[in-house]
């Protein structure tokens, strides 16, 4: 019986030996015969891997070629998702942190509270705090009226960051990983902690490698401003794309972790910019290693080219400088300024500065302490600040007042020092506060000597419905389209305007208006406009900053700006040329002439001083030159800079450095200066 149980047995462990055997063997066949071929492809596939060639961004250059924005090569501390757990994860980030601070690196992120208690919510800019908390709190699903200490605690929480680590170490592990789910951390989007980094913390990553798991040094492309300071607020800056951008943008090609312009010119040409990433493809078939490699090289992004002229913003922005800086010592509420710089005869921007300013280079790193800064370096006044033009605004009274037929070239008025037309409102002249008056002038004199009492005259007569007229005409009130952002459209002195505010316009409002003040409030590149539009007879072209896109390879243009003309005034010749007339004499005998007193090109200007709500008056200086053969116009504002004559020599040293270059001969030379 025993024989015949153990046979058995051992037969039945045979046959099962048999049938695996035969479906192993049923098996090959498939994967070998059967479908070999089909499963030979799709194995030497799942040994394909793909790497994502960068394409570095377009440069940016001025009129001349010289480069203004370009890219160097530099190295981020990036982080790959490698399945930790929270607990892992911030345990990771504190061994990391803790070495890179030994090294000194600068963390910058986006959680709005503070980095230090007592915790409260920071938007750098505060405005309108309570909207911008609500909001915060409801899209982060935190319960309405949540205080920021509460919100740090919870992050704590959610995070399991360690309750034993130091306080400002929590804050700061609190910080990078709000920020890496604020860009979309995933297996497919790596997260830059650092860019831009240092030899040394290259070093000392890399040699701690295998304590943080998914943390490497990678190559990348940097942005580079290599003109210091120069241009700062036009040409913007770039930065990792957020996941809201990247929702908008994922079908234009961007990549999670793509750079991409934030603003100014970076940001306006972001299309053109933007360059094709490439691919490296490498292949490993199932016999070993080939070496096969598919390559899509990368493609530039395009050059575009600004309208700017190198050379002369450099003078601007130093001018404006060390001029604010010259001021500031008798007068310390000076410090900022702003200046525009236009070709009269297409409205192209030669030069356009704002001061303070701040390093381009360093934005990102600087970012809070720049937006905290009370003197504002961020804001771009030349675009963005609004000022009462003061005396600079009495050229439109004139042509406004002259094309009326209110008021002839030659007609004169005597300037009695005291406005008597009202019983209830006398304004004086400038000059009468030493007792005397500019006696009987005519337009050209009134606007050499800048005489307040003749415009008060004029634009009473005139009235305020005409004077808005013509505001609008020169473009005041609306924003001249430049290309960047930040414009702002400014204000014209009216009725409408008085009324939104729950207030009645007053005929004094009128005389206020008539000579740059009551609400007339204008930009820096409004009044260059304005100039230059007087300067060419009339014609008003839209201030641009882009002459054309390039093909970074091919230097073939992509895209041409067009030269566009927003309106024609028709201004009786007669009447501007007393109008321009009475600018050149400002220059050669009245408030600029200490300035351009036997200067080598005729210049046609105005001074302006517009009193503010605080502190010293504001000074304005607007000019074009030549006189004869209009080419270039600026404007210029010092913030608290007392007086326009102050700011004149501003545009003496732009002049300078625009006409040095050119025979005296040639200055009067239709079209010689468009170069």
């Amino acid at each position: 019986m025993n024989y015949y149980n153990k046979h058995a047995r051992t037969f039945f462990v045979v046959l099962v030996v048999a049938i695996l055997f035969l479906l192993c063997a049923i098996r090959l066949i498939n994967l070998q015969i059967i479908n070999g071929e089909s499963y030979r492809k799709v194995s030497e596939a799942k040994l394909y891997t793909s790497m994502t060639i960068k394409a570095p961004r377009g440069n940016i250059v001025d009129r001349y070629g010289e480069i203004l924005a370009t890219n160097r090569s530099g190295f981020s501390v990036t982080i790959k998702h490698t399945g930790l757990s929270r607990n892992e994860l911030s345990k990771m980030l504190h061994k990391l942190v803790t070495i890179l601070e030994g090294e000194n690196a600068e963390f910058t992120y986006s959680l709005p509270v503070t980095k230090e208690m007592p915790y409260e919510f920071d938007f750098g800019n505060n405005d309108n705090i309570d909207d911008k908390v609500e909001k915060w709190l409801d899209k982060n699903n935190f319960n309405k009226g949540t205080a920021a200490p509460d919100v740090i605690k919870k992050l704590y929480d959610a995070y399991e960051i360690d309750a034993s680590y130091e306080e400002s170490d929590k804050r700061l592990i609190c910080d990078i990983i709000y920020d890496m789910k604020q860009k979309g951390f995933s297996v497919y989007n790596p997260y830059v902690l650092l860019d831009d980094v240092s030899a040394e913390i290259v070093a000392v990553v890399k040699e701690n490698s295998s304590q943080f798991s998914g943390v490497e040094v990678a190559e990348s492309s940097v942005r580079a401003y290599p003109n210091g300071k120069m241009l700062a607020h036009v040409l913007g800056n770039v930065g990792i794309i957020y996941q809201e951008e990247y929702q908008k943008l994922k079908n234009k090609n961007y990549s999670m972790d793509a750079l991409i312009g934030k603003q100014g010119v970076e940001l306006a040409y972001e299309s053109y910019l933007k360059g094709e990433d490439g691919i490296h493809g490498f292949e490993q078939t199932i016999e070993g290693f080939e070496n096969v490699v598919t390559s899509v090289p990368a493609k530039q992004g395009n050059t575009v080219m600004l309208t700017i002229d190198r050379e002369l913003q450099e003078v601007t922005e130093k001018a404006l400088a060390d001029t604010i800086n010259s001021i500031s010592q008798s007068v310390p509420d000076c410090n900022a300024g702003s200046v525009v710089c236009l070709d009269v005869n297409s409205g192209e921007i030669l030069s356009i500065a704002s001061y303070p300013s701040y390093y381009p280079n360093e934005y990102n790193k600087n970012y809070n302490s720049l937006i905290k800064n009370p003197a504002n370096p961020v804001w771009n006044r030349a675009i963005g600040g609004a000022y009462e033009p003061g005396s600079t605004f009495k050229m439109l009274t004139a042509i406004a007042s002259l094309e009326e037929n209110i008021v002839t070239p030659s007609e004169l008025i005597l300037d009695e020092g005291k406005y008597k037309f009202y019983n209830d409102y006398q304004p004086t002249c400038m000059k009468w506060k030493t007792g005397e008056t500019h006696g009987y002038v005519d337009v050209v004199t009134a606007l050499q000597e800048s005489c307040n009492y003749y415009f008060f005259d004029v634009g009473r007569r005139l009235g305020i419905e005409k004077l808005v007229e013509y505001s609008k005409k020169f473009g005041f009130g609306e924003t001249t389209g430049i290309e960047v952002g930040g414009e702002v459209k400014g204000q014209i002195a009216s009725p409408e305007n008085k009324e939104k505010r729950g207030e009645t316009w007053n005929p004094g409002d009128t005389l206020q208006a008539s000579i740059g003040q009551s609400d007339n409030l204008i930009t820096p590149i409004q009044l260059a406009s304005y100039v230059a539009t007087i300067a060419n007879g009339g014609v008003r072209y839209q201030p641009h900053i882009l002459k054309m896109v390039k093909d970074s390879n091919s230097g073939e243009v992509v895209e041409k700006s067009n030269i566009n003309i927003v309106d024609r005034i028709e201004i009786d010749s007669k009447n501007l040329n007393a109008v321009k007339l009475g600018m050149k004499k400002v220059a050669e005998e009245g408030t600029a002439s200490n300035v351009f007193e036997d200067f080598f090109v005729e210049i046609a200007g105005k001074t302006g001083t517009a009193e503010v709500s605080r502190g010293s008056n504001n000074g304005i200086f607007v000019a074009f030159a030549p006189y004869d053969n209009p080419q270039i116009a600026v404007a210029i504002v010092i913030e608290h800079g007392t007086g326009g004559y102050l700011a004149a020599p501003i545009a003496k040293a732009m002049f300078t450095q625009y006409f040095s270059n050119k025979e005296i001969s040639d200055l009067y030379s239709v079209n010689t200066l468009n170069r």
